[in-house]
Order: C-alpha cells, then sequence, then structure tokens
C-alpha cells in the first residue's frame, strides 16, 4: 500500500505490518529516492509474510511525533526508572509533542 508523496513530504518509509503489532519501519530515505524506495518494496513484498506499506512524510521526526501521540506515552512515562522517565519526557519534548512552559506539562 502506498500514496504518492505530498508537496511538503520530504521522506519516504518503509514499514511491514505484522498482525496484532504496530507496524515496524524497515527504512526511511529523502523523498527523492521515494521510486527507489518503493521498487525495494515491491520487491521485497514476495519474501515478506506480512503487509508491506510505503507512507510519505515531513520529516522522520514527524513519524516519531505521530507514533509517540498515537501509542500514548506509557512506553516513555510509564517507566519505573526516575532517568529513563526523564529521558522520555526530554525526547517528547524535543520532537515537539509535548510542551513545558515554566515548568508546567502544557
Amino acid at each position: 500500500m502506498f500514496g504518492n508523496p505530498l508537496p511538503g513530504d520530504r521522506c519516504v518509509a518503509v514499514f511491514i505490518s505484522p498482525p496484532n503489532a504496530s507496524r515496524v519501519m524497515l527504512t526511511a530515505e529523502p523523498i527523492e529516492r521515494f521510486y527507489a524506495a518503493l521498487r525495494w518494496a515491491l520487491y521485497m513484498a514476495d519474501y515478506m509474510a506480512h503487509p508491506i506499506e510505503i507512507d510519505t512524510m515531513p520529516s522522520r521526526d514527524d513519524y516519531f511525533k505521530r507514533l509517540a501521540t498515537a501509542t500514548g506515552f506509557e512506553g516513555f512515562l510509564g517507566r519505573t526508572d526516575f532517568d529513563e522517565r526523564l529521558a522520555g519526557l526530554d525526547l517528547l519534548t524535543s520532537i515537539g509533542v509535548l510542551q513545558i512552559k515554566d515548568g508546567v506539562l502544557q
């Protein structure tokens, strides 16, 4: 499954979609490699047991931002170790998923 790139897209990613699981990114390339990524995905489809998807996006960070938003923040903030939670919070803040203003989570 794939769609044509939109004017603002700068990245093309190839995913595999196992049943009952989140899709897994196999590769991410600059948008200029869209057709090469498409050819590779079509070639690999014969060897994969699950569907392959091609997705375009403004940036790789945009994908991770959408992923973090879609899955909630349990993976980052549900950790019992304080340093791991803080690292997750820093990551989500750095990619723009969360905002902190005057020490308060927005």
